[in-house]
C-alpha cells in the first residue's frame, strides 16, 4: 500500500478516536477521573496491564484508556477502551487539543513528547539500572525533552539518580518530580517465572542493547562469530532476540534480517522477535549481552548469570560517561570477556558455579532494587496521590 494512503488510514483513525474519547469523557467528567496509557512501540506490555487492573479494581471512578499505533496494535487492540490513536498525528489534525481536553494523566514507559493539553505526564521507566540512554551526542537533547515531563517513575534509586544528575547537567530548572517507585516489569516477570521453570542446559539466550548506538563498544560486529562459535563449535542452542528498535525503522531491521538468513538452516538457531521476552528468559541457562538493562531484568527476574561481550572494556573504563554501576556489578550477576574465544571458558566456569552466582545475584538484588515485589501497589499509590492533587 502506497505510503500516502497508509498515512491517511491512521490519521482517520486518529480523528476518530479522539471524537470517541471526547465523547466518552466530556460526558463523565465531573464524576471520573481519566487516565491514558500510551504504547507507541512494539514492547513487552504485560506489567502494565498488572498496573491498570490494580487501579480498575481499587478505583472504580478511574476509567483508563489505553492508546496505541500501528506497531503497537497486536497487543492493545481489542481490549476494553482501547483507541487507534497515534500521537504523531495530532499535528495534522485541527483542534486536536481540545478532543482531549478531559485527560487527566497521560502514562507511558516509552518516551513520547507529545501529550494531552491539560495532563500530568508520567514516564514509566524501563530502564532496570542506570545503564546510558544513548549517546553522549545525543543526551542533551534527550535530557531537555525528557525535562518536558511532569513525573518520572523510577526503577531504583540508581535509576532515580541516574535520571536527576542527567537533568541537572543540561536544565537549570528541574520539572519531572522523580518517584523511586520499583520496577514493574521486574515483578511481572519474575512471578511469570515462578509459575513455570523451564531449564535448557544447552540454551544461550543473546539480547544485544539497540545497535546503532554505541557502536564501537556494542557487540554488532561480532553477533555472526560469537553465534557460530555457540552453535558450530560448542553445539549449543542460540535464541537470538535483538533489542526492539532494531525491529523497526528506528534500528537496523537490515542486519537482524542478515543474521537470520545466515543461521536460519541451522537447527540450533532461533530468532525471537516477539513482544515477550518470557519464553527466552526461562528456557535460556544464561544471556549474552553488552550494554542493555535487560541484563539485569534477565538476572534479577531468573537468578540465571550473564556474559557481557565487551570487545572495547578499557574504552568503558576510562570514559566518564561509563562510571555507572550498570557497569560496576556487572561481575555479581557474571562475567565479562572481551574476545569470541573466551566464550567456552566463560560457559563453563558459570556453569560450575551456579549455586555461588545465584546467591551472588539475589544479593545484588536486595541491594539495588528498593521495592522488589511491591512496585505495582507504589505506582498505585504515586498515581492515587497525583491524582488527589489536581
Amino acid at each position: 500500500m502506497p505510503k500516502i494512503y497508509i498515512f491517511l488510514h491512521h490519521l482517520i483513525l486518529t480523528v476518530v478516536s479522539i471524537v470517541k474519547i471526547y465523547l466518552i469523557t466530556k460526558k463523565d467528567y465531573k464524576r471520573n477521573k481519566f487516565l491514558m496509557f500510551y504504547f507507541p512501540v512494539k514492547i513487552y506490555q504485560g506489567n502494565i496491564y498488572d498496573l491498570t487492573n490494580l487501579i480498575k479494581m481499587k478505583k472504580k471512578n478511574y476509567k483508563i484508556f489505553f492508546a496505541y499505533n500501528n506497531l503497537s496494535s497486536n497487543e492493545t487492540m481489542g481490549r476494553d477502551n482501547s483507541f487507534f490513536l497515534d500521537f504523531n498525528y495530532l499535528r495534522y489534525i485541527p483542534f486536536s487539543s481540545f478532543f482531549l481536553k478531559y485527560i487527566q494523566i497521560f502514562l507511558s514507559s516509552y518516551l513520547t513528547y507529545v501529550f494531552p493539553p491539560n495532563s500530568k505526564n508520567i514516564y514509566l521507566s524501563h530502564d532496570i539500572y542506570d545503564s546510558p540512554m544513548t549517546e553522549g551526542k545525543n543526551e542533551k537533547k534527550l535530557f531537555n525533552k525528557i525535562n518536558e515531563l511532569d513525573y518520572i517513575f523510577s526503577s531504583s534509586n540508581i535509576s532515580s539518580k541516574y535520571f536527576l544528575n542527567k537533568l541537572k547537567k543540561y536544565n537549570k530548572v528541574i520539572k519531572p518530580k522523580i518517584k523511586n517507585t520499583g520496577y514493574l516489569k521486574l515483578d511481572n516477570i519474575y512471578n511469570l517465572m515462578k509459575k513455570k521453570i523451564i531449564y535448557r542446559k544447552d540454551v544461550i539466550l543473546i539480547a544485544p542493547g539497540f545497535s546503532n548506538y554505541f557502536n564501537d563498544i556494542n557487540l554488532k560486529n561480532h553477533l555472526k562469530s560469537i553465534i557460530e562459535e555457540t552453535i558450530l563449535k560448542l553445539k549449543m542452542k542460540v535464541i537470538f532476540r535483538p533489542h526492539p528498535l532494531d525491529l523497526n525503522l528506528k534500528g537496523d531491521f537490515e542486519f537482524v534480517k542478515k543474521i537470520q538468513d545466515t543461521f536460519s538452516y541451522n537447527s540450533r538457531f532461533r530468532l525471537d522477535n516477539s513482544t515477550s521476552y518470557l519464553n527466552s528468559f526461562r528456557q535460556s541457562k544464561l544471556m549474552i549481552t553488552d550494554i542493555t538493562s535487560s541484563a539485569y531484568t534477565f538476572a534479577f527476574s531468573s537468578n540465571k548469570p550473564v556474559i557481557f561481550f565487551s570487545p572495547n572494556d578499557q574504552k568503558i573504563k576510562n570514559n566518564k560517561l561509563f562510571k555507572n554501576n550498570y557497569f560496576k556489578d556487572r561481575k555479581k550477576i557474571g562475567v565479562v570477556i572481551k574476545n569470541v574465544n573466551h566464550l567456552k571458558k566463560a560457559i563453563n566456569f558459570l556453569d560450575n558455579n551456579k549455586v555461588n552466582f545465584k546467591k551472588k545475584i539475589a544479593k545484588t538484588r536486595a541491594n539495588r532494587i528498593e521495592h522488589f515485589k511491591n512496585s505495582k501497589q507504589i505506582m498505585f499509590v504515586e498515581i492515587n496521590k497525583i491524582i488527589n492533587n489536581l
